[in-house]
């Protein structure tokens, strides 16, 4: 009867194991959930000094009319209307996008916008520093059509199958330029090495097309 006893197990022994296997359960549970992800902050919004905001999910918000949002509007407006004599009217309406992008752009659209915003448009500042042209009509206007010279080399490969009139040309060119910056902001906010690859490619690639572009000035 001793060694049929030893064979089995106590009603106190049975009830640790279960309460042993219970907390094994308990601990695999909590060891297989995933920790709770913080919320990340995007960087300081650009124009309000303190403010660190959460990273949105989408690129633009509604505006909030306080006092450092009516003042950036205030200088955006104005410095549209300034440059409003030296630039055509497609010009104008990419330069109206980019100021808009700004103005309403997220902590993340802000700050990939402060970056492409002189890799695409700062080689084409040729037209305003070669010294062996004199600055005519016509170079002024190139000169008005600044901002819309990214579309440039674009319009020109696809010239033959649109239509010829010059302010069908100078629309598309603009077209052209929206698209590309809307691009290259949107592949910038992604963040991390996006931003900096992005303003390598864009500065490359405009480069080239300046180099076209000079090229047409003096054909």
């Amino acid at each position: 009867m001793r060694i049929a006893l030893r064979g089995r197990s106590t009603p106190f022994e049975d009830s640790g194991r279960a309460t042993q296997n219970q907390q094994a359960a308990m601990s695999e549970r909590a060891n297989s959930q995933e920790p709770e992800s913080t919320p990340t902050t995007c960087p300081v919004d650009v124009g309000v000094p303190g403010r660190t905001t959460q990273c949105d999910a989408a690129p633009y918000r509604l505006p909030q009319f306080t006092l450092q949002f009516l003042a950036l509007m205030t200088v955006l407006v104005a410095a549209w209307f300034a440059l409003w004599p030296i630039t055509s009217v497609a010009s104008r309406v990419v330069l109206a996008v980019i100021m808009l992008t700004y103005l309403f752009g997220c902590a993340r659209t802000r700050r990939a916008a402060l970056v492409m915003l002189p890799a695409l448009f700062l080689p084409h500042s040729w037209i305003f520093l070669i010294q062996d042209y004199s600055w005519s009509d016509y170079r002024w206007f190139w000169v008005k059509m600044y901002w819309q010279l990214p579309g440039l080399v674009p319009e020109a490969l696809v010239r033959r199958y649109m239509w010829r009139s010059e302010w069908w040309q100078f629309g598309w060119m603009a077209i052209f330029a929206i698209a590309i910056w809307l691009l290259v902001v949107a592949l910038g906010r992604r963040g991390g090495n996006w931003i900096k690859i992005t303003a390598l490619v864009t500065f490359v690639l405009s480069l080239l097309c300046a180099w076209i572009e000079q090229n047409l000035f003096r054909m």
